[in-house]
C-alpha cells in the first residue's frame, strides 16, 4: 500500500508552542488541513487525494465527543438499511447529540445503532456476545477499507462522569475511543463532498453540523458553553460559513472543522490535543484557527 503523503506544517506547530510559551509542548496537540479552491462538493474526491498538511496527524487521540460525528454516520447507515425506522425521538437524539453535544442523546443514539444498551456487569460469554453487538460502528469503519480509517476505535458512548458497569468492563477490556487527526478530517471532507452514505444523507448531516446558530457576538453567562467560542468557530470571518463538531474534557480540547467562504473557497481541518492546559485554554484552538484560516479569508 502507498503510503499516505501528508506534507509537514511542523512551522505552524512552532508558531502554537511559541505563542504559548511554557504551556502547550510540541507533543500536546496534533492537526492536519486542507485548503480547496472550490467546494469539495463540487469536485468530490477523498481527502488525501488533494495536497494535505499535518503535524504529527496520524497520531492516536482520545476524540471526546469528536467521535459523535462518526456516530452520526454510522446512525443514518441504519436508518438507509431500515434497521432503524426513523421516529421523533430518534430524531431529537441525533440532533442534540451534535447540535448541543449531549452525552445523554448520544447513550441512546449508540443503544439503537448496536441493539444493546448499558447495565450491570456481565458474565465474560454474556460480555463478548454484548460487545459483539456494540462495536458495530467500529466493524462498519472497518468496512471502509481506508487506511485513513485503520487505527481509529469508535465503540463507546460519552458520559457526563463515568461509564458504569458493562460499559466501565468494555472500556477495560477493550480500551477508549481513540481517533487521529487524519481520520476525523478524512470523515468531514467526505460529509462536506456528500460522500458518507449518499449526497442526501451528506447534506443531512452538513445541516446538523452547522454552527451558524451557535455564532452569537453576546458573552456567554456564567457556566454557559457553545461550540464556537474557545474552538476555531471563534475565529472565523462573519462572512464565512462553519460546520463542526468539538469535543471536551479536563483533559482534551479537539476541533473538527469545515469552513467555506463566499467564493469557495474553503478549508477542512481537524485539531487533536491532551492535557490540562490545551483543555483549559480558550485560545488555543481560535489561535490554530487564525494561523491556518488566514490565506482562505
Amino acid at each position: 500500500m502507498t503510503p499516505l503523503k501528508i506534507l509537514p506544517a511542523d512551522d505552524i506547530a512552532a508558531k502554537i508552542v511559541e505563542h504559548f510559551k511554557g504551556g502547550i509542548n510540541p507533543l500536546d496537540f496534533g492537526f492536519i488541513y486542507r485548503r480547496y479552491d472550490t467546494p469539495p462538493k463540487a469536485n468530490p474526491d477523498r481527502f488525501t487525494d488533494g495536497k494535505i498538511y499535518g503535524y504529527r496527524a496520524q497520531a492516536p487521540f482520545y476524540p471526546a465527543s469528536v467521535v459523535k460525528a462518526f456516530f452520526m454516520v454510522a446512525f443514518l447507515e441504519q436508518v438507509k438499511e431500515k434497521n432503524i425506522i426513523l421516529d421523533t425521538e430518534d430524531e431529537r437524539a441525533l440532533e442534540n447529540m451534535i447540535k448541543i453535544s449531549s452525552n445523554d442523546a448520544t447513550s441512546y443514539v449508540l443503544d439503537r445503532i448496536t441493539g444493546t444498551h448499558g447495565g450491570a456487569v456481565l458474565s465474560q460469554s454474556e460480555m463478548e456476545a454484548w460487545w459483539e453487538k456494540r462495536s458495530w460502528v467500529q466493524r462498519y469503519f472497518d468496512g471502509y477499507s481506508w487506511p485513513e480509517f485503520d487505527p481509529i476505535k469508535v465503540c463507546h458512548s460519552t458520559f457526563e462522569e463515568s461509564p458504569y458497569g458493562r460499559e466501565q468492563t468494555a472500556r477495560d477490556l477493550y480500551g477508549s475511543n481513540s481517533l487521529t487527526p487524519l481520520a476525523a478530517a478524512t470523515l468531514m471532507h467526505g460529509i462536506a463532498a456528500g460522500q458518507m452514505i449518499d449526497p442526501a444523507y451528506s447534506a443531512q448531516m452538513m445541516g446538523l453540523l452547522s454552527r451558524e446558530w451557535e455564532r452569537d457576538p453576546r458573552p456567554l453567562e456564567k457556566g454557559e458553553v457553545d461550540q464556537v467560542r474557545g474552538y476555531i468557530a471563534q475565529a472565523v470571518p462573519d462572512h464565512f460559513k462553519v460546520w463542526s463538531k468539538a469535543g471536551l474534557t479536563s483533559v482534551t480540547r479537539n476541533d473538527l472543522v469545515y469552513v467555506e467562504g463566499p467564493r469557495g473557497q474553503a478549508i477542512t481541518i481537524a485539531v487533536f490535543s491532551k492535557g490540562s492546559v490545551c483543555a483549559t485554554s480558550m485560545q488555543f484552538l481560535p489561535t490554530l484557527g487564525r494561523f491556518l484560516l488566514d490565506p482562505v479569508a
